[in-house]
């Protein structure tokens, strides 16, 4: 991605929308090769500068960010570090 954008390693490593545009990609396409193995979990994206959920139906959200710990929210959601993925 960083090739065909002509990003350079200085310039994503101080740019913080580039930094996290190339993470929030590399994450998303690990998920989703983890999900095609597995047909009982969907993978969803979801962003808005509100912060607002609108949803009929009962889900479970997880959350990756770059801290340390698991955060719960609610019943139903999750703050997970990203380094979680790949640790158990």
């Amino acid at each position: 991605m960083t090739s065909i954008l002509n990003w350079k390693i200085d310039e994503v490593m101080l740019n913080n929308d580039r930094s996290g545009k190339l993470m929030e990609t590399f994450v998303f396409q690990e998920l989703a090769a983890q999900v095609d193995l597995e047909s009982k979990y969907s993978l969803y994206q979801y962003r808005d500068r509100d912060n607002i959920i609108k949803n009929k139906k009962p889900f479970t959200g997880i959350v990756l960010y770059s801290g340390d710990r698991t955060i719960k929210y609610s019943d139903n959601l999750l703050a997970v570090p990203t380094a979680s993925l790949w640790t158990e």
